[in-house]
């Protein structure tokens, strides 16, 4: 598990020190592993930060964002993506030359949920080898 500094982590979402900790003092972002110069950050925290920066992006204010960090509304518009903008995705091998890449912001599947597609993918994989 990679972890980050909070600069690292400023420059990874492209959003400054004293947004984060807004949004950290707001509970939009969890509070970093450690305190002071030894906090660290992690990929969650990553996936966090580019959320509500998206939700933002998409006119959402920071109280609705909150509302939507609790139960995820399904009709906050996509906002467009701008060449060089990270997104976070769950990619996952299934096998040679076969990737499936889940954006998590926008699916919204859960670890498991994610975990079952991709056992059916390679069962289906494995009967068509049958």
């Amino acid at each position: 598990m990679n972890f980050y500094s909070i600069n690292q982590l400023s420059e990874l979402v492209e959003l400054p020190v004293r947004t984060i900790r807004f949004y950290i003092q707001k509970q939009l972002v969890d509070r970093p592993i450690g305190e002071r110069k030894a906090a660290k950050y992690s990929e969650q925290h990553v996936e966090q930060c580019l959320q509500v920066k998206k939700w933002s992006q998409a006119g959402l204010s920071l109280d609705k964002i909150a509302l939507a960090l609790k139960e995820p509304p399904s009709d906050i518009p996509e906002p467009k993506r701008k060449p060089g903008e990270i997104n976070m995705l769950t990619s996952i091998h299934i096998a040679q030359g076969i990737e499936l890449q889940i954006d998590q912001s926008i699916a919204r599947l859960e670890h498991t949920t994610i975990q079952l597609i991709a056992e059916s993918i390679l069962k289906t994989l494995e009967s068509k080898d049958d």
